[in-house]
């Protein structure tokens, strides 16, 4: 296994645009990053800072950075929300491709302080430039729908925990009135 910082360092270097303007990602290159866990964040973290601070953004290196941060949210690492401290820098950036990308990380992610940034972005989006120009030539690439959706899971989540915060001294009685038990939840 190829020492972590050099798999990071590679991300961007294989990714393109395809025919239909879809990205082509090394995939596999971001599952064995994804498989050290934990330890991938800070690095990840670095990288996505160094990136950030080119003059020109590399927005295939960024989309590939964000999208193994979305997988290693989808993997329930534990850390994986200090990445919003680098990407919440992406919030103001124009690119579709980009903010496309940081919708589905921050959909994954839920990370409450993305909440008022991303709806920010949609709406910013919403008023300057949707209809997008290169809707037509890619359907798939939608930053407005993504970024909806980040923020309709962000509503969802946040609304799951509420109700779950006050039903649960209700369960807690009924199942201690019912069963004669003692629930510690």
């Amino acid at each position: 296994m190829q020492p972590l910082r050099q798999l990071v360092g590679q991300i961007g270097r294989q990714t393109a645009m395809d025919a239909q303007s879809r990205v082509v990602m090394n995939r596999s290159l971001v599952e064995n990053i994804v498989r050290y866990g934990e330890s991938a964040i800070p690095v990840l973290f670095g990288y996505i800072d160094a990136l950030l601070q080119q003059p020109a953004l590399n927005r295939l290196a960024i989309v590939e950075a964000l999208y193994t941060g979305q997988r290693l949210a989808e993997n329930k690492v534990n850390g994986v929300n200090k990445l919003y401290g680098v990407t919440c820098r992406l919030n103001t950036v124009k690119d579709p491709l980009i903010l496309t990308y940081l919708g589905g990380f921050y959909e994954k992610l839920n990370e409450v302080e993305s909440f008022g940034p991303t709806l920010s972005a949609l709406i910013n989006m919403a008023v300057t430039q949707y209809p997008q120009p290169n809707l037509r030539q890619n359907p798939t690439l939608d930053a407005p729908e993504s970024l909806g959706g980040a923020v309709l899971e962000m509503i969802a989540q946040k609304t799951a925990r509420e109700t779950v915060k006050q039903l649960l001294p209700l369960l807690r009685r009924d199942l201690a009135g019912n069963a004669g038990l003692n629930f510690q939840a």
